[in-house]
Formats: structure tokens, sequence, C-alpha cells
């Protein structure tokens, strides 16, 4: 019974996620777009290519829990708790990444 529960508030979490995820893609996509527009050389910064590949890393983690909630539904999760809880923190150092790349932008 608590099983069940569980699985339903993980697949409403995970909709939440994806709604987020989808608007923050495309706000960001169209800032991008607004801030190459006014600069073009913007999109040739270092630092900007590097924030972008976190980006697509953070889309691929997102890729991998979608998977991940798949297998918790199915009963058929082989990862041991250590491993699901390290893996819990991979969003976090992204976007502490993310975060500090544009504030900083060393190169």
């Amino acid at each position: 019974m608590v099983r069940e529960r569980l699985k339903v508030m993980e697949r409403r979490l995970l909709m939440i996620t994806h709604v987020g995820g989808a608007l923050a893609l495309l706000f960001g996509l169209l800032t991008l777009g607004a801030f190459a527009h006014v600069n073009p050389g913007y999109l040739k910064q270092g630092w900007l290519h590097l924030k972008l590949a976190l980006v697509v890393l953070l889309v691929g983690y997102h890729v991998a829990l979608v998977r991940l909630v798949r297998q918790f539904s199915r009963d058929d999760v082989r990862r041991s708790s250590r491993w699901l809880r390290l893996f819990n923190e991979v969003p976090a150092l992204l976007l502490i990444a993310i975060v500090l790349l544009v504030v900083v932008r060393p190169f």
C-alpha cells in the first residue's frame, strides 16, 4: 500500500519536472536567442559552450530519471540505496556549476 502510494507520488513529481524543465528550456532558448540577436559574438564565448554542455548533461540526467521511474514502477530497480543517494546529488552539482559559470564567466 505504501509502495503504491510512493509510485503515484513519483509519477506526479516527474510530471512536474517535465513541465518545469520544458519551460526552463523554452525560456532559456528564447533568452539565448535574444542575447545572440543583440550581440552575435555572445555565442562564441567559451563559458557559454561549457554551460550549454552542462545543460545537455542535465537533460540527459532527466532522461535517466524517466527510465529509473519506469524501473521503480515495475519493482525492477537493481541499484543500491547508496548509488541512488549519490545519483540524487548529480543535478545539484550540475546546477551549481552552471550558476558559477554564468556569474564568473571565466573564459
